[in-house]
């Protein structure tokens, strides 16, 4: 068997693993450097742990999921929104020098959703989107097999949609509204939690986690914040169903682990806002490969190759 190296570069989270031929894990690894320095401190890391995962093994190449904007064809990144450092950053020639191998580079949802094509919820589909809800809200699009990369610089941003902000009532990026990062600083602004809520006394640290904790308690703050998080995050699934009309929608990133609360949710509202042409032709499902998604969906592009919709 062949081994592949998957490396996710992430805003909050950095993971390395190998990964066989069949798309199964051997080895991972993962950390949350402090990121003073922003990209420096996750190049640090990655030089430093990376060759105690690899010894060993005999690595036939290496695959980067990078959370940001890439140029495919150069393997530079354009921008990171979360992570300073990586602007115009040679992320391909860099880890090739790293790691003395060839290596590919792919924004990390498109990573995380081809990691579900080919060994999760999108396997056998002609037409498979995924998005992400984690630090921020990404997408992916795939069409018989092959990856939609729009211009070069990547396509389906589902983050980027603009859907209902039920604080303000005006219209915002889905990211902006329905991200962990968006949903922390929601509930940690003074006074937006109300005393009665299990989550008022823990308001300094809230976050999706602890949200979708007092959600399974009972509480009735929690209870309706979600909801409205997911009536929001509906608008752009229906939207993604309207454009694209895709088969299967596979949701990942950190939220997946509480996918028993989400996805009926998100179901129910979107039942109600899809096109008539989507009705019942599609369905909504949580993606298999969780949190190591992106390292796998980086190693099988090390593997095939990036194959996109000419």
């Amino acid at each position: 068997m062949k081994y592949w190296l998957g490396i996710e570069i992430g805003g909050t989270k950095q993971q390395i693993g190998i990964v066989g031929d069949d798309g199964s894990v051997i080895k991972k690894q993962s950390g949350k450097p402090a990121l003073v320095r922003g990209a420096q401190d996750i190049l640090d890391w990655m030089e430093s742990e990376i060759p105690h995962l690899t010894d060993g093994y005999e690595i036939s190449g290496a695959g980067i999921g990078f959370g940001g904007v890439l140029d495919s064809g150069k393997g530079t990144s354009v921008c990171s929104v979360q992570v300073p450092g990586w602007k115009d950053f040679p992320i391909r020639d860099r880890f090739s020098e790293m790691l003395l191998l060839p290596c590919t580079v792919v924004n990390d949802t498109v990573c995380g959703g081809y990691a579900e094509l080919n060994v999760g919820s999108g396997r056998g589909k002609k037409i498979f989107a995924y998005t992400n809800i984690g630090t921020g809200c990404g997408g992916s699009l795939f069409v018989n097999g092959r990856t939609y990369n729009g211009t070069g610089v990547g396509g389906a941003y589902f983050g980027q949609i603009y859907v209902p902000d039920f604080v303000t009532g005006k219209s915002a990026r889905m990211e902006n509204v329905c991200s962990g990062t968006a949903v922390a600083k929601r509930l940690r602004k003074p006074g937006y939690i109300p005393g009665s809520s299990v989550l008022y006394g823990k308001r300094q640290d809230a976050d999706f986690r602890m949200l979708c904790d007092a959600v399974r308690e009972g509480d009735s703050f929690a209870c309706t914040e979600l909801d409205r998080w997911a009536k929001s995050y509906s608008y752009a699934v229906a939207d993604i169903l309207a454009l694209l009309s895709p088969e299967r929608i596979s949701i990942g990133g950190g939220a997946a682990n509480d996918a028993d609360l989400l996805l009926p949710l998100i179901r129910k509202h979107t039942s109600r806002l899809e096109f008539l042409s989507s009705s019942g032709r599609y369905d909504i499902v949580p993606c298999e490969t969780l949190d190591d998604a992106v390292f796998i969906g980086a190693a099988l592009y090390a593997r095939d190759g990036f194959g996109v919709i000419a």
